[in-house]
């Protein structure tokens, strides 16, 4: 229907909703401030926020918060918000039945998880995805990824089968792993990941570790038409290289 989903963060209790959301008040969660670079200051904390626009941008048909008792939407871990921007970093799509599907990241502990779901894994914050119905009226498939430590989830997309892959950064040592993990242990420090979900109850399909000693991330991902899992992001360490494909080795990106 070209209609437009908007994801974002507001600190504002007044955000417009619409008559039915999934939430109509803000959360909130701790006064958090961005003084360097940004200026922004969340006097009453952070929750998500998702809208839908009309084709031509002239009306709101849904809007709503996400948001539990702490600070969601922001990625606000020392170490994963590694550049400029990496704090806002998150994504929504649209599935086939054009329901919006968001990778975001959370500090609240009370968000709403499936059947088959992760419940909140420790550490300051963890990555959060989650399925709302069109209207958004109600998250239908929820699920944290994470382990121990922080964890961020940044990009999302779906399968021709319906499963959903996501891609973040972690520092935890923990994060689970499914059967067979290409990579099953976390090299160190801050590492990126991959991990695929069923998008009927949020549960485990597969997943892996991407990184190396050094800091790594991985902040977006994308399927091919026959759904090859393609990932960009960046990494400080010794990351193979396909033989006779370009390397810079020890270069800035």
């Amino acid at each position: 229907a070209e209609e437009l989903y908007i994801l974002g963060i507001t600190g504002s209790a007044n955000m417009p909703t619409t008559t039915g959301a999934y939430d109509v008040s803000h959360g909130g969660g701790a006064s958090l401030s961005f003084p360097v670079g940004y200026s922004l200051n969340f006097l009453s904390g952070i929750d998500i926020t998702l809208l839908r626009l009309s084709s031509g941008a002239t009306s709101l048909l849904g809007g709503t918060y996400v948001g539990g008792t702490g600070n969601d939407g922001i990625n606000n871990a020392p170490g994963l918000a590694h550049n400029y921007g990496d704090p806002f970093r998150g994504e929504v799509v649209l599935d086939a039945q054009e329901r919006p599907v968001v990778a975001t990241s959370g500090a609240s502990t009370n968000l709403p998880v499936s059947s088959g779901g992760q419940a909140y894994g420790g550490g300051a914050q963890d990555g959060y995805v989650f399925r709302m119905d069109a209207g958004l009226t109600t998250i239908e498939v929820s699920t944290y990824i994470g382990g121990s430590a922080a964890d961020a989830a940044y990009s999302v997309q779906e399968a021709s089968d319906g499963h959903w892959y996501v891609t973040g950064g972690t520092m935890s040592a923990n994060m689970p792993m499914a059967t067979g993990a290409y990579v099953a242990q976390h090299a160190g420090g801050v590492d990126g990941y991959v991990v695929r979900l069923s998008a009927e109850d949020a549960s485990l399909v597969g997943s892996t570790y991407l990184g190396t000693g050094n800091y790594d991330q991985c902040y977006f991902v994308q399927l091919n038409d026959q759904d090859g899992v393609h990932v960009v992001g960046q990494t400080r360490g010794p990351y193979p290289v396909t033989p006779g494909k370009y390397a810079n080795p020890n270069g800035a990106q």
